[in-house]
C-alpha cells in the first residue's frame, strides 16, 4: 500500500514588532562590545582574541541598519 502524504495549509504569519526585536538584538550587542571594551581588552589583546570585539561592534552596527529598515518598511503601506 502506497502513502501518500498529506499537505496542510501552512499556518498565519504572526504578527509581531519587528523594530522591537532588532532593537533588542541590537542592544545586546552594543551591551556585549561595552563590556569587552571595557572589561576583556586586556585579555582580548593577550590571548590574540581581538576579533570578538570586532564581531560585537559590527553586529551593534548591523542592528542600527536592522532598525533603521524595519521602521522604513513599517512605514510602508500595506498591499
Amino acid at each position: 500500500m502506497q502513502r501518500t502524504p498529506r499537505i496542510q495549509p501552512p499556518p498565519p504569519a504572526l504578527e509581531t514588532n519587528l523594530v522591537r526585536v532588532v532593537a533588542i538584538g541590537t542592544a545586546l550587542w552594543a551591551a556585549a562590545a561595552a563590556a569587552l571594551t571595557i572589561w576583556g581588552r586586556d585579555w582580548l589583546a593577550d590571548h590574540d582574541q581581538m576579533w570578538w570585539l570586532g564581531t560585537a561592534y559590527s553586529g551593534a552596527a548591523i542592528g542600527i541598519l536592522g532598525i533603521l529598515y524595519c521602521r522604513h518598511r513599517a512605514k510602508r503601506p500595506r498591499q
